[in-house]
């Protein structure tokens, strides 16, 4: 029994630098063929990480070599940035506030924040509703898919859900804010 040794690799760029020294054109076209060839197999590029395709299987560069992807938590992101703040996505809701002279209806957009929780997050857009329409005490709906929620806003900061049955199920309309929480 013997050992396989496997065959030597060169890149493009080395095939390429060897039929320059060599003026060689058959070294020239099969280097040319083997870039072709590597950039099919390079997929995506984000930052340092590297992802190939071969045959439909998914292959990441890692320090050690190539490791097969199996599944999306495989994948292994080094030089993830946050966003700007001008660039995160938005999440859009629709909304009504009403207050002791009057009812509104609109829609409100805001960032989506995955450091919060839907309340944490519904509060603050709560008292941030009622401060942009500078009502010191008011009721906000907020519809998200099939849920409103609703929540009584006391002096413009102090928050409080409510318990009782949601009777309005007309919120939302044609006016847009675009709100920070």
């Amino acid at each position: 029994m013997g050992v396989k040794m496997p065959l030597p690799y060169l890149s493009s760029r080395q095939l390429l630098s060897m039929a320059a020294d060599l003026d060689s054109p058959l070294i020239r076209a099969v280097g040319e063929k083997q870039a072709l060839k590597e950039q099919k197999m390079l997929k995506n590029h984000i930052g340092t990480v590297t992802m190939k395709v071969i045959d439909g299987t998914y292959y990441q560069r890692r320090s050690h070599g190539w490791e097969k992807v199996t599944c999306l938590t495989d994948v292994i992101f080094d030089d993830v940035r946050e966003l700007p703040v001008n660039e995160r996505v938005r999440n859009m809701v629709a909304c009504r506030i009403q207050t002791a002279t009057e009812s509104k209806q609109f829609n409100v957009s805001f960032p989506i924040r995955t450091d919060l929780s839907r309340l944490v997050t519904e509060e603050r857009l709560a008292s941030a509703i009622s401060r942009t329409f500078a009502s010191a005490d008011a009721e906000v709906y907020i519809g998200q898919r099939d849920h409103i929620s609703a929540y009584r806003v006391v002096n413009g900061v102090n928050v409080y859900p409510h318990t009782h049955d949601i009777t309005h199920k007309d919120i939302g309309g044609g006016v847009h804010l675009e709100l920070e929480i």
